[in-house]
């Protein structure tokens, strides 16, 4: 392994990192337990894409059954990260499903068939008389589905509530509005209002878009709404994952959460009516049940223009750094993406390109 980078005495971080959703609040986790020395700015007021994630790991997601990139890695990471967060903070944040996908139409059905070869073995047809017999008729399946094992799904509330308490106590968090403008690169530093740290890192979301380091990023941010519901019968509980148009995923405390919806051009975090309607009707036509809504929210999501998170040391300031464009998927990224940018700049570890933020560098120019 190359050397690993010695930090500047005269500093008072080795990171400064802006934001603290899922991707920063992790970053920060794992440069402390490296020893590093981290502080956090975080605008409290502000919401962050976790607001409305679902906090799903899915293995095979998008309307071609498309598996997730580095499937195997990323997931392993993910599950050894949140487990490890569970021991440190004695609860539960991880919970397994298995996943019931259910086909919109027959065509749907056909493209699996002809596609299901190069699928893992696992993942194993469901036909419309078994959904009505395992969801004991609770969920509509006409044309069946397919069985996906190995799901889960991460409770991102508990989880950054418990990772944000953690680095108060660490001295690493602060609460404020970072200002642009007061951030200086240097040749070996960054400083900002009267701290000075080795490496500032970019973590705010699809806020990046206002800083002007990072305006050229081609961020696609995508507003997204979901509802949390009750089913309405005594004793009924969902006992599979559920994906058709939306997911269904039952919640350890017996609810379900409804998601989710996609806007790109009103790119606020104020929940509309719109969103609501049109996400219980699509609850409605999966679900045989009742149901009342409890609880509905809304976020704007960091999706890259190519979907896949945005990586690295910027092209032309080699003091600043990026973690951005994780979209709905960070809950699994998370991890993977923190370790990869920290191997980069403390060992001159190669970020793979699929995720490099120099896959962009000429808009940075």
């Amino acid at each position: 392994m190359p050397t690993k980078t010695t930090s500047t005495d005269s500093t008072d971080y080795d990171y400064l990192i802006i934001g603290c959703g899922i991707a920063g609040a992790t970053l920060a986790h794992q440069a402390i337990n490296r020893g590093l020395r981290v502080l956090v700015l975080h605008e409290p007021s502000l919401s962050h894409a976790t607001n409305v994630a679902a906090g799903i790991i899915n293995p095979i997601f998008g309307k071609r059954f498309s598996e997730l990139w580095n499937r195997h890695e990323l997931i392993a990471d993910a599950l050894a990260f949140y487990r490890a967060l569970e021991h440190t903070f004695a609860q539960p944040f991880l919970y397994e499903h298995t996943q019931v996908r259910l086909f919109t139409s027959a065509d749907e059905r056909d493209y699996w068939f002809a596609k299901r070869a190069a699928m893992q073995p696992s993942v194993q047809y469901v036909s419309e008389h078994e959904i009505a017999d395992q969801l004991q008729g609770a969920i509509e399946g006409a044309f069946g589905g397919i069985r996906i094992p190995d799901t889960y799904h991460v409770e991102l509330d508990a989880t950054l509530t418990a990772l944000q308490t953690w680095l108060v106590a660490q001295g690493a968090l602060r609460e404020e509005v970072v200002e642009y403008s007061h951030i200086c690169l240097k040749p070996t530093t960054v400083e900002y209002k009267g701290i000075t740290a080795r490496t500032i890192v970019c973590c705010e979301g699809w806020k990046a878009l206002q800083n002007p380091l990072l305006s050229w990023l081609p961020l696609v941010p995508a507003k997204g709404e979901l509802l949390t519901i009750r089913l309405n019968e005594a004793q009924t509980a969902l006992p599979y994952l559920v994906q058709q148009g939306v997911f269904l995923l039952p919640l350890p405390d017996g609810l379900v959460r409804v998601g989710a919806t996609y806007e790109w051009d009103e790119l606020d975090e104020i929940p509309t009516e719109a969103a609501r309607n049109n996400l219980s009707t699509q609850a409605a036509a999966v679900l045989r049940l009742p149901f009342s809504i409890v609880r509905h929210d809304a976020a704007v999501r960091p999706a890259s223009d190519d979907r896949k998170p945005i990586v690295g040391l910027h092209p032309t300031h080699p003091r600043c750094a990026v973690v951005n464009g994780l979209g709905a998927k960070g809950v699994v990224f998370a991890p993977f993406v923190a370790d990869a940018l920290l191997d980069a700049i403390e060992y001159g570890s190669p970020i793979d390109e699929t995720l490099d933020i120099q896959r962009f560098a000429h808009l940075a120019l």
